[in-house]
């Protein structure tokens, strides 16, 4: 005989283990993102502080102030 939904024990055994996996990988892209962050927090302070002057900043100039290239920014292609 098949269990009712949410009465068996493997379920909620599984159900609290994706629980804890999921709390797992959003903290670590939390800590990843604030590293981010904190690493560029004077080039964030240096855009802030010239869109407060500009309406927008051009990729060009946004990529320079992030120190990159149009071919590291750009989207990874698409399927085939």
């Amino acid at each position: 005989m098949i269990a009712p939904a949410g009465k068996d024990s493997g379920c909620l055994i599984y159900a609290a283990f994706c629980d804890e996996e999921v709390t797992r990988l959003i903290e670590e892209a939390h800590q990843r993102v604030r590293k981010i962050l904190s690493e560029r927090r004077n080039v964030l302070d240096d855009l802030a502080h010239l869109l407060s002057q500009k309406e927008s900043v051009p990729g060009e100039e946004l990529r320079r102030m992030l120190g990159k290239t149009p071919a590291e920014t750009a989207p990874p292609p698409g399927p085939a």
